[in-house]
């Protein structure tokens, strides 16, 4: 079967003109049927006055013919006035319904348009506002939106490829170096090989950290896994129990909170916040844990003590790969930590909040949609003190 090929300001134009002669046939056959039957009522015919003077001393039968002949010529007449009036407006209607059927169908050609002429490189055009309030306005205002999405999806995938490539260069470059010095020596011992594996093996251990990394962030940024009801006062402990024997002091006050989400992505979010509020500290310094309800919503709430984070660095923390000179003093890490702990909460619903930290360091504030209200529950081991856990770690 061939589909039509009628444009769809085409088949609008049709469809205003086929319902307005429906309903233009609809009156003209009332009118028609009102004026036959006001005709065909006795004494109704109205006769000329010749034809009356004529008929004075005739019989009635001439007088009936006469009247069926004046009927019959003057519903001829309405008929024939009908039609030429109906096919008239049929025309006109045809001609107004292409008109109007274009100045509404405008944002959809200039969607049309714009969407033939973008490119990566051309995401900056946009429809504009289109003068109308209606539903097409609507689109056009939609569109512009989803494209504004784009062009900043796209700005972050590059440099977010630019900012990976440059992490991934950094550990093989060492790798090249190391063995390009090693061959270059007349006289290589033993332990210059062992030396320069040893640099090949902290290098190759970077990569694949970091490979791990990204792979973490594209799996959270993929979208949620197999949800249930995750108890996130667990996870929060199941994460703190590896600082025992540290030198950090651990400050937890946690209250039974669940939410529902994905187990997997849940814990890997408390994770990244722990290790990040633990990797970027100070010796003997401290982290403060609190977990809480606040009304539908969970609220964990980590505090570290370590380096004044200058407030221009606050919003870039969450961006991939980002630099600033907390992260150049401890390179221990990828950069993709807070990353991926936003986009875990964004995939929950849920919101990330950076913020200096009272005494220096950073304060992380996340909150859930809460699966239940709060409850009090007692926590146990070495750091429980009624609704507070603290300890020497």
């Amino acid at each position: 079967m061939s589909r039509s090929r009628l444009t769809f300001r085409a088949k609008l134009t049709l469809l205003y003109a086929g319902l307005f002669a429906l309903s233009g046939a609809a009156l003209l056959a009332l009118a028609y049927l009102l004026v036959r039957w006001r005709l065909s009522r006795p004494g109704m015919t109205p006769l000329p006055d010749d034809y009356r003077r004529a008929t004075v001393d005739s019989s009635s039968d001439v007088v009936l013919g006469i009247e069926e002949a004046v009927q019959a010529d003057a519903l001829a007449t309405v008929l024939l006035q009908s039609a030429v009036a109906f096919v008239a407006m049929v025309a006109a209607t045809l001609a107004l319904g292409w008109f109007v059927a274009g100045r509404a169908l405008r944002p959809v050609r200039d969607i049309a348009t714009l969407a033939g002429r973008l490119s990566v490189d051309s995401l900056g055009a946009r429809i504009g506002d289109t003068g109308a309030r209606d539903e097409l306005a609507e689109l056009a205002q939609t569109f512009d939106a989803m494209l504004d999405r784009l062009q900043r999806g796209f700005a972050a995938q590059r440099l977010f490829v630019a900012n990976a490539s440059h992490e991934l260069r950094t550990p093989l470059t060492v790798v090249i170096t190391a063995v390009d010095i090693t061959l270059a020596r007349p006289a290589t011992t033993v332990e210059d090989y062992r030396s320069t594996l040893h640099r090949i093996r902290r290098a190759a251990q970077r990569c694949d950290g970091l490979t791990g990394s990204l792979l973490q962030l594209a799996r959270t940024q993929h979208g949620l896994g197999p949800v249930g009801s995750v108890d996130l006062t667990a996870l929060v402990d199941e994460q703190l129990r590896p600082l025992d024997g540290g030198d950090l002091r651990v400050d937890a006050r946690l209250l039974a909170v669940s939410v529902h989400g994905d187990p997997v992505l849940l814990r890997l979010m408390v994770r990244n916040i722990v290790e990040n509020a633990a990797r970027y500290n100070t010796p003997d310094g401290r982290v403060e844990v609190h977990l809480a309800g606040d009304h539908d919503a969970a609220v964990l709430v980590i505090e570290n003590s370590g380096p004044h984070v200058p407030a221009a660095d606050i919003p870039l923390l969450a961006t991939a790969f980002h630099r600033t000179a907390r992260r150049t003093a401890n390179p221990g890490g990828h950069g993709i930590g807070l990353a991926i702990v936003e986009a875990v909460a964004t995939a929950h619903a849920g919101t990330l909040t950076l913020a200096p930290g009272h005494d220096g360091g950073l304060r992380v504030e996340i909150r859930l949609p809460a699966q239940q209200p709060q409850k009090r529950r007692p926590t146990t081991g070495s750091r429980s003190d009624q609704e507070s856990r603290s300890a020497e770690i």
